[in-house]
């Protein structure tokens, strides 16, 4: 238990929460050679149990979440996959952790900043990998983009994206969502971030609700956010709950030599030409289907971790900084005002900031150079 695989070694793992998450990972995990899914882990035993029997996964077999620990007590589990609810994360990951055991979460990792620290902590103490997978980064055309900045865009200047949902997320999932900030928006703050390479010193949002039922919960629907970086970067996200016409997601980097820029994907590409002008098929209409290729990237990596192949390429302190802007953008679009990130983060959170002040040597995180945060080793 504990030790690293070799690459013909099979890799057991055990799957917490047959939702809509879980089932994108266990479509790819089904996919994958020498990785063998032994356990799927609900709070609906029959669910899971239906689940097995309707793709017969006769080396499955289905628990109720109250036996999970049958899944963490069994040596054949390498690794656990967590896709529970956001409120249950900590304590699985925790406690896979402390078994051994290498743990893959969707984020959130937990619901709170002391929790994530405290589950990464855990992690450095076991000396297990825990991965939080920000999804788009694993994205090939957005991945490609990044690994072509330095040649093409040269001095970067601007990084942009456009993320608009579809379908809209139902009032009972916002309601418990954690806000369009730090549920929806994370995934861009994380890539502009990763994209620039750098904290940002300054972030400003601006936000409103359309939806009656949103504003009723306290929450926008509509969010532009606005970073500035350390070498003059300027950043912008426009982050919006319901595209009408499919899953919208476009970004831009633009740079002193040059631009990349990468535009919407289509499950097919085709154009036809009439006497009616040009059409092109729709695009994607919900993001599982948009990342779906990113979520198996993402879960490829995660096992090439297990098997010793490659190091984690999301750490401890880019979750945790990823997640700290986000209080950073709440904290704006609530005063109205740009906010000071390390300012902000020193005055509300001075505990995590020494924290994980510590951890650049530790976890191959971001490194604070001339009091801006570069983040290297991704």
């Amino acid at each position: 238990m504990g030790d690293v695989k070799n690459e013909n070694d099979v890799i057991g793992v055990a799957l917490i929460g047959i939702g809509r998450i879980g089932k994108v990972h266990v479509s790819n995990i089904l996919r994958l050679p020498r990785v063998q899914l032994l356990y799927i882990i609900d709070v609906n035993r029959t669910f899971a149990e239906e689940y097995i029997n309707e793709y017969n996964l006769v080396s499955t077999t289905a628990l109720h979440t109250d036996d999970v620990d049958t899944a963490y007590e069994d040596n054949r589990v390498d690794a656990v996959i967590v896709c529970c609810p956001t409120q249950m994360h900590e304590t699985h990951v925790k406690a896979a952790l402390k078994k051994g055991k290498a743990v893959m979460c969707e984020k959130p990792l937990a619901l709170s900043l002391e929790s994530i620290v405290n589950c990464y902590k855990t992690a450095e103490d076991e000396k297990r990998p825990l991965f939080c997978a920000f999804n788009k980064r694993f994205d090939p055309q957005t991945a490609a983009i990044r690994s072509q900045i330095p040649e093409v865009v040269g001095r970067l200047k601007v990084v942009k994206s456009v993320s608009r949902d579809h379908p809209r997320n139902s009032i009972e999932y916002l309601k418990i969502s954690g806000g369009i900030a730090l549920d929806m928006a994370i995934h861009d703050v994380d890539m502009l971030i990763w994209l620039a390479d750098q904290i940002p010193d300054t972030i400003h949002a601006i936000g409103h609700a359309h939806f009656d039922d949103i504003r009723d919960i306290d929450d926008v629907d509509q969010l532009f956010i606005t970073m500035k970086f350390p070498d003059g970067t300027l950043g912008h996200s426009d982050i919006n709950r319901e595209a009408t016409y499919g899953h919208d997601q476009r970004i831009e980097v633009f740079g002193s030599k040059g631009m990349l820029s990468g535009g919407n994907i289509r499950p097919l590409c085709h154009e036809t030409h009439g006497d009616h002008g040009t059409t092109l098929p729709p695009i994607f209409d919900s993001c599982m289907s948009r990342y779906n290729e990113s979520y198996r990237q993402e879960v490829m990596h995660f096992m090439d971790v297990v098997r010793g192949k490659s190091k984690l390429k999301v750490v401890g302190r880019e979750t945790i900084w990823t997640t700290l802007c986000c209080h950073v953008v709440n904290e704006s679009l609530s005063t109205g005002n740009p906010v000071k990130v390390h300012e902000f983060v020193q005055k509300k959170f001075p505990h995590i900031l020494s924290e994980i002040d510590t951890w650049g040597a530790k976890t191959n995180g971001a490194v604070k150079s001339n009091g801006a945060h570069h983040i290297n080793g991704v």
